[in-house]
């Protein structure tokens, strides 16, 4: 930047020199501010564009573009567009009238060029971002599947153990009602009156018959040997 503004005075006062006629100098007013930041803000914007490496069109030259920006500029506007040039003519006329609009101009035109190519037509950025967000769905899309496929081998898991436990504990018990059944000893059949009451009668239809048995042998003259061998 300072070898460019020296250049610039060095310029300009061989020119002064030379010629002698400081009217070569335009005169600068406030309205040259807007043509100094629409024309730097096309040059600047145009420099961007043709020097993106993500721009795959090999059919445009840089230099060649960039030149004719520069041309056309200069040729609908008899201004600077050049920080340094501006200085360079004002410092040999001594003229600093409103020289801060070939500063303020170009720098806010230049700064607007790359703001715009970066998040306005920088198709690349945009495509990054959509990439971006692609994979980061991916990846949240895939940590999903991930954690219900953990949910559900945990709560298999945890059916099966159940599973496991219910079983266990019914072998359990149909072990203990095993040893339960052989620990008991079989109770004893009950017998009801009435069946009380018809053994009886039997026993003593029996003891009658006997009875008459043994009568029968004492009448025939026969010896028992035991009465109660009935």
């Amino acid at each position: 930047m300072v070898a460019q503004c020296g250049g610039a005075i060095a310029g300009a006062s061989v020119v002064l020199g030379l010629y002698g006629a400081s009217e070569h100098f335009p005169t600068t007013t406030v309205t040259n501010f807007g043509l100094e930041f629409l024309l730097s803000l096309m040059i600047v914007l145009v420099y961007l564009r043709v020097t993106d490496d993500a721009d795959n069109n090999t059919n445009i030259d840089p230099p060649i573009s960039i030149g004719l920006s520069y041309m056309a500029a200069l040729t609908a506007y008899k201004g600077a567009v050049n920080p340094a040039l501006a200085l360079g003519q004002a410092f040999v006329v001594s003229k600093f009238s409103h020289h801060w609009v070939f500063w303020v101009g170009p720098i806010l035109g230049g700064s607007c060029a790359a703001l715009c190519h970066e998040y306005i037509f920088n198709e690349q950025k945009d495509f990054q971002l959509s990439l971006t967000n692609v994979e980061s769905s991916e990846e949240e899309l895939e940590n999903e599947e991930q954690k219900e496929d953990k949910e559900k081998q945990g709560d298999d898991e945890k059916q099966n153990e159940d599973q496991d436990q219910k079983e266990n504990n019914k072998d359990d018990k149909d072990q203990k009602g095993d040893d339960k059944s052989k620990d008991e000893k079989p109770k004893e059949k009950k017998l009801s009156p009435q069946q009380i009451k018809n053994i009886l009668e039997a026993m003593n239809q029996e003891e009658s018959k006997v009875q008459e048995k043994m009568n029968a042998k004492k009448l025939k003259g026969v010896k028992l040997k035991n009465e109660k061998d009935w």
